[in-house]
């Protein structure tokens, strides 16, 4: 007998509402209703919203209440948001680790669908387009662009990556038969991982009692990041990253306050120092639960714990104790001293706790610890 209130009780509760919505209206009908983040993206990528809600219903209910964030408690899956302020932070790494929650799905980097779009532009819409995310009732457009998209889908679960493995017209029919949104919604922990988003931009989110969200906010020393991001051939320009990323560290310490039990800081340097110490952690903060799954513990081990890495620009296999400082014996003296000479990066790094070293011969005497009063 399952509990009343308990997360499995609230879960087999939802998955029977989904169940008689999607009978009655479909998952583009009447799941939008429940979503007050959807208007403005609708309209934005040029989508008509759904008929029930207009201008002077958004995220209102249609008797004419006021809109309220307290809303009830959420009945959905626990939606577990990557936030990284940065590309090449290590974000893979922990969506791959996060993904082996058992029933779990993850949604890799879904702003990449509107990057050159107007709702990319408009912080309202991105709003509204990840809240479509949270509450799994995206598009058609967005599960063929991800199911289309290998590299990002191949991390939503393991009939995914089944479906990949296949070739021509299995593979095709294979991908056809899932229905994300569905899929999405039946689960127990959905996992989102974005990297073209600020942390501020989730206020109303974690105010809103409808959606069961928590976020992990990963950082990374912005010289190993920028390094990395510059072998690519991306933008790179510090003044910029390095705003964004300080941005980010300083709302943080303003949501934490806040939020102390939706949002958590995760360090990628101690991820790598101590790779079961902050995997439990996490658990502890997302699912209450300290204790690991076998597959999340194996994760562990094999990917961070066993001592080797693998080459790849997407590997997640890492030496943890050499990689969290790898960056110093790659970057060049004109990026480093660049890097270091730009206001934003200065303050980031030492709101890290990290030293600044001001040569090329310095960052790579191993005698200078990188992590300042490290425990």
């Amino acid at each position: 007998m399952v509990a009343r209130g308990s997360f499995a009780y609230r879960r087999r509760l939802w998955a029977a509402i989904m169940g008689v919505m999607f009978l009655l209206f479909g998952y583009t009908g009447v799941l939008l209703s429940r979503c007050p983040y959807n208007i403005a993206y609708s309209k934005a990528a040029g989508r008509t919203p759904h008929p029930l809600l207009d201008a002077h219903t958004q995220g209102e209910t249609l008797t004419g209440e006021e809109p309220s964030n307290d809303r009830g408690p959420a009945a959905g899956p626990l939606v577990v948001l990557l936030l990284s302020s940065m590309p090449r932070s290590g974000s893979t790494l922990l969506t791959d680790l996060l993904g082996k929650i058992q029933d779990s799905v993850a949604v890799f980097e879904p702003l990449w669908l509107i990057e050159k779009t107007e709702c990319f532009k408009d912080e309202a819409c991105i709003q509204r387009y990840l809240g479509e995310i949270f509450s799994c009732t995206f598009s058609d457009d967005f599960e063929n662009w991800l199911k289309g998209k290998g590299l990002f889908f191949q991390y939503f679960n393991e009939q995914a990556r089944k479906c990949l493995a296949q070739k021509g017209k299995e593979k095709d029919a294979c991908l056809k038969a899932m229905n994300l949104r569905a899929l999405c919604a039946a689960t127990s922990v959905v996992v989102v991982k974005v990297v073209r988003a600020r942390l501020a931009w989730l206020h109303n989110m974690l105010e809103d009692s409808l959606i069961n969200l928590k976020v992990l906010q990963l950082t990374r020393d912005p010289r190993a990041s920028l390094r990395s991001i510059a072998t690519f051939g991306w933008d790179s320009n510090p003044p910029s990253r390095c705003a964004e990323l300080e941005d980010d560290l300083l709302t943080y310490e303003r949501m934490r306050q806040a939020f102390p039990d939706k949002v958590l800081q995760v360090h990628y340097e101690r991820l790598c120092l101590h790779p079961t110490e902050v995997t439990k952690d996490m658990f502890r903060f997302l699912l209450d639960n300290a204790t690991l799954p076998a597959a999340v513990t194996a994760y562990v081990q094999q990917h961070l714990l066993s001592g080797t890495s693998k080459k790849g620009t997407m590997t997640t296999f890492k030496n943890s104790s050499e990689e969290f400082q790898a960056w110093r014996f790659k970057i060049k003296e004109k990026q480093l001293m660049a890097i270091e000479a730009e206001p934003a990066c200065q303050r980031a790094i030492r709101h890290m706790g990290h030293a600044t070293f001001g040569s090329e011969a310095s960052a790579r005497n191993t005698s200078l610890p990188l992590i300042l009063n490290a425990t």
